[in-house]
């Protein structure tokens, strides 16, 4: 793991360790936990982490006989979906007996809301999706295109809203709508500066442009498209970031350091150290000089900016990312006189010549004699063929070292198998 990467994921979880301490209720942290967390997924880390807090603040809404009122917040719906998505409703506490009740009362929520709430909407959709509840999929992709005819309409009231349902499509791999969604934002350069104006609106775009830049399903111009603007858009929200320091941990790291030694106790300690403190207040209230820290950044968009410059490699700069790293193994390939072909045309190839061979073989040794010494080596010819094409469809070649390896073991299994005959 490189210092970069590591760097942004003690960032994130020491926010929402603050997050999981301050919060008076679990269920008040339940939203950034569980998008941190998301992010936490996305970047290839530990995103279990906070898997406790969020069982805590599930339990709070799972004991509630009306969802729908626990959920008119609609963080608390968005951060119940999302950890619902990521670690099973069974795991984070939600009876399963209930969750055709929830897809209700979320699809519920959204049509009785005058007011489009794109985010729980596509979370909503996430979750519908993950569970395989169809009806509650239709329901939303209903409202989903009225979003979508809206947007058309009013780009400056509805564009927003559009992005985000695109991002949760993105994750929830629901290609066609992306494709048109994505055909009208390139013909629209005035909805492009609407979008670069925001770094939340770049960051739901940019995650949206970095998974169709490289898929089969997009057209080679659309492609193209994608792969400059994704390019464009990953450099301009990473520097907007930078500037206002929401990538710079020292900061909310002394912050958290300061608050958790305080609730430890070591008040004096604490003020000597940081020089964050004024005065202990009343009871738990702590008064800190403003002026020593930044204000803590809003997580949901740090957790999005983080999601979206994974996806597009740039959070990572000394790692390779997982088309680079493809890109690099074929190069390599290449180099040592391999070829790559389709696995369909691989499976082709595997079963005529695992049919063939043996059969030649076979043939053979009964044209030039009837010695049962040549049924134990056609026995050994399969297993060798059989070793042989595990390790080419898992890695998609196989070096002289791994087939002498599958010799090897072959042999002794049917040695072992004949001592076992011959010896009772």
């Amino acid at each position: 793991m490189s210092k970069v990467h590591l760097k942004y994921e003690i960032h994130l979880k020491s926010l929402l360790a603050y997050v999981a301490k301050s919060s008076r209720k679990p269920i008040d942290g339940l939203y950034d936990l569980a998008w941190g967390s998301l992010a936490l997924k996305e970047m290839g880390m530990d995103y279990e982490y906070f898997l406790t807090n969020i069982q805590s603040a599930v339990s709070m809404i799972a004991s509630s006989s009306e969802l729908a009122d626990v959920l008119y917040d609609y963080r608390r719906a968005v951060g119940l979906s999302l950890a619902i998505y990521l670690f099973g409703a069974r795991r984070v506490g939600f009876p399963e007996e209930r969750l055709n009740e929830l897809c209700n009362v979320l699809t519920q929520i959204l049509k009785d809301r005058k007011i489009e709430l794109a985010e729980l909407i596509g979370a909503s959709f996430l979750l519908a999706k993950h569970l395989k509840r169809s009806d509650a999929e239709e329901d939303l992709k209903s409202i989903i295109m009225k979003i979508k005819e809206s947007c058309l309409k009013n780009p400056a009231y509805y564009l927003t809203d559009m992005l985000f349902i695109m991002f949760f499509l993105a994750l929830a791999r629901e290609g066609e709508f992306l494709i048109e969604a994505l055909e009208d934002i390139r013909q629209n350069r005035s909805w492009m500066a609407y979008i670069n104006e925001d770094p939340e609106r770049m960051a739901l775009l940019l995650y949206v442009l970095s998974k169709a830049a490289y898929s089969r399903n997009v057209k080679a111009e659309l492609a193209e498209w994608c792969r400059t603007e994704s390019n464009r858009i990953a450099e301009e929200l990473y520097y907007a970031l930078e500037r206002r320091r929401l990538l710079d941990p020292q900061s909310y790291v002394e912050l958290i350091d300061a608050l958790l030694g305080v609730a430890e106790g070591f008040d004096a300690h604490v003020k000597q150290k940081f020089g964050l403190l004024i005065k202990m207040g009343e009871g738990d209230e702590i008064i800190i000089n403003r002026k020593a820290i930044m204000p803590l950044p809003r997580i949901d968009l740090l957790a999005k900016a983080y999601i979206a410059l994974c996806e597009a490699g740039y959070i990572r700069p000394f790692m390779l990312s997982k088309r680079e790293a493809d890109a690099y193994r074929q190069i390599q390939a290449e180099l040592k006189g391999y070829r790559r072909i389709r696995k369909y045309e691989l499976f082709f190839i595997m079963v005529t010549s695992a049919l063939s061979i043996p059969l030649i073989f076979l043939t053979l040794a009964l044209m030039l004699t009837n010695n049962e010494i040549f049924y134990p080596s056609l026995i050994l010819l399969v297993a060798i063929i059989i070793g042989s094409y595990q390790h080419i469809w898992k890695r998609g070649y196989v070096s002289l070292r791994e087939l002498l390896e599958v010799l090897r073991e072959k042999a002794n299994s049917i040695i072992e198998i004949f001592m076992r005959v011959f010896m009772r």
